[in-house]
């Protein structure tokens, strides 16, 4: 069995993150109420839950997807979205679902607690946060401002919860995306077995060019919109238009200025220092 794009496609229209969360999530009081959740003591031993929990443009959606994929492979019937906060609509999923899957940038508490005390698995894919940063600033327009901002939220939040549940790195500047390994690797983390001939189908699914022409699919049907790439997102596979990068390490080095690179290494002294990003030469070095 192979991937066709119209079974890895896309779902209704959304034209923005604020519609798409709103579909899982609650209102703003959840942020006072999510650190109250408990969970029961059984959990669907049948069904898959997965958290991507990574940084911005860390390749977090290839991730995403390459389980979304495996899922479709084995007959699974999947409910994909972007979501970082648990709400009752999110559990009741189960009942018509194997696999429930979600991507976010700052894992909220109700998430945390779900990882914490069921087989919920969590997935955290890293990359440099400058170059990160750089992606968001080039692909989707982001201002240095907005796109700092939106990292060091990312950043702070990935600290506080790999010191606290279980969870799979993925480093970016591995070149994780790039290896048919990481489709087993992610497979087995979340406990789905793979011959080899859907492994490396589903690799060849996610290969740029492959992903490309089903970003094209998407803005051809209007499901996407190209000219909002930052908001216009496909729900089930939260591809935006000019999502695939150009994989570069280290863009930051010419894009910033000597004083933006002063301003963001301060700010994010800590993330850079615990994923060893500290020294450009060896970030480089490490990923070759």
């Amino acid at each position: 069995m192979s991937l066709q794009l119209s079974e890895i496609g896309y779902g209704d229209t959304v034209s923005s993150y604020a519609q798409l969360v709103a579909e899982t999530c609650w209102s703003g009081v959840l942020n006072s109420l999510e650190v109250q959740h408990t969970y029961p003591a059984t959990f669907p031993k049948d069904k898959t839950f997965t958290m991507m929990g990574g940084m911005y443009s860390a390749g977090t959606t290839w991730a995403f997807n390459v389980l979304r994929n495996i899922s479709l492979l084995q007959n699974k019937t999947v409910f994909s979205a972007y979501s970082e906060r648990m709400s009752p609509k999110v559990l009741d999923k189960f009942q018509n679902h194997d696999v429930l899957l979600f991507k976010g940038h700052v894992l909220g508490k109700s998430f945390q607690n779900l990882i914490r005390h069921t087989p919920a698995t969590l997935i955290v894919p890293v990359r440099d946060p400058r170059d990160a940063m750089c992606s968001l600033m080039n692909r989707f327009n982001y201002s240095f401002g907005h796109a700092l901002q939106v990292v060091s939220m990312s950043a702070e939040n990935i600290l506080n919860v790999q010191t606290k549940l279980p969870h799979l790195i993925l480093r970016y500047e591995s070149g994780f995306t790039n290896t048919v390994e990481s489709v087993y690797k992610l497979a087995h983390y979340v406990g789905f077995n793979l011959s080899v001939d859907q492994a490396q189908d589903v690799f060849e699914s996610m290969k740029p060019q492959r992903v490309k022409e089903l970003i094209r699919s998407l803005e051809q049907s209007r499901a996407i919109q190209p000219s909002r790439p930052r908001v216009s997102v496909d729900p089930k596979t939260n591809w935006h238009p000019n999502h695939v990068g150009d994989l570069k390490i280290g863009n930051y080095k010419s894009q910033f200025s000597s004083e933006q690179r002063d301003l963001v290494n301060n700010q994010l002294a800590e993330f850079i220092a615990h994923f060893r990003y500290e020294n450009d030469a060896e970030a480089v070095k490490r990923a070759a």
